[in-house]
């Protein structure tokens, strides 16, 4: 199985070197480069502050492009019956082409995070004071975020978009199904927390405002290993999940869409 998942990686990876416009720098992985290198000379010292900037550059440049058309690309063409059609396991085809994307997403990542560090290091960009020593250490700081909340975090977001890109017929069908996706896993739980604090603070007759900030002074207060422990134990889950979902929805039946 090892053998079909490096197939299928491959498979990925020319798709997108040797795409129309790859070689001329429009729509290949050139963009995509271009996209981290842009965006870390624009957030500058903040790249190697959090997380969320090592997402950013994977969420935009697979989340919401690769990885939606990465089956319904080849149903568009014409070529996903014929691999189906091949000695290739179905297991082995999402296996091979979300772990691709993910590792793809999280290179994108790392080239945003050492471009925010060296620019840390010479002294240019936004609020970048210059050091490598102080390069450094935001490096070893945001490494524990990285590793335990980024990487995981952005596994599941790209094995989203692929299981998105499973079920849809067209490429811009996924990719509109991964935008609202996206959108809903970042305004859902917001939107729950909110309503749920409110209309608990209004049967207690108090303001819900202070209870926010009661809550939020407790939260700050619980021990920040705690809070990544906890985090990458709910993504370990989720991603889990979605792996298990990808590899049922993997079956041939399911992935002829008439």
């Amino acid at each position: 199985m090892t053998h079909d998942i490096n197939t299928i990686a491959r498979m990925e990876w020319r798709e997108i070197v040797c795409q129309p416009g790859a070689l001329a720098g429009r729509g290949g992985y050139q963009t995509d480069i271009a996209t981290a290198l842009l965006f870390a000379l624009m957030v500058g010292r903040g790249t190697v502050l959090t997380p969320i900037a090592f997402l950013v550059t994977g969420v935009l440049a697979v989340v919401l492009h690769r990885a939606p058309g990465s089956f319904a690309g080849e149903r568009v063409n014409g070529t996903l019956e014929p691999v189906l059609a091949t000695r290739i396991p179905c297991e082995s085809l999402y296996l091979g082409k979300a772990l691709f994307h993910i590792c793809y997403a999280c290179c994108l990542g790392l080239i945003t995070l050492a471009v925010g560090a060296a620019l840390v290091a010479i002294g240019m960009g936004p609020r970048a004071t210059g050091g490598v020593t102080e390069a450094a250490q935001l490096v070893v700081d945001a490494a524990p975020f990285i590793a335990l909340v980024g990487i995981p975090a952005l596994a599941l977001l790209t094995q989203l978009g692929v299981l998105v890109s499973m079920r849809s017929a067209t490429v811009a069908q996924a990719q509109q199904r991964a935008a609202l996706v996206l959108i809903t896993i970042l305004m859902a739980p917001v939107a729950i927390f909110f309503g749920l604090l409110v209309a608990l603070s209004r049967l207690r007759g108090r303001d819900w405002l202070l209870d926010l900030e009661l809550l939020g002074e407790q939260l700050i207060a619980i021990d920040t290993h705690l809070w990544l422990l906890a985090s990458a134990l709910i993504l370990i889950a989720l991603n889990a999940f979605a792996l298990r979902t990808g590899l049922v929805w993997s079956k041939r039946s399911r992935l002829i869409i008439v």
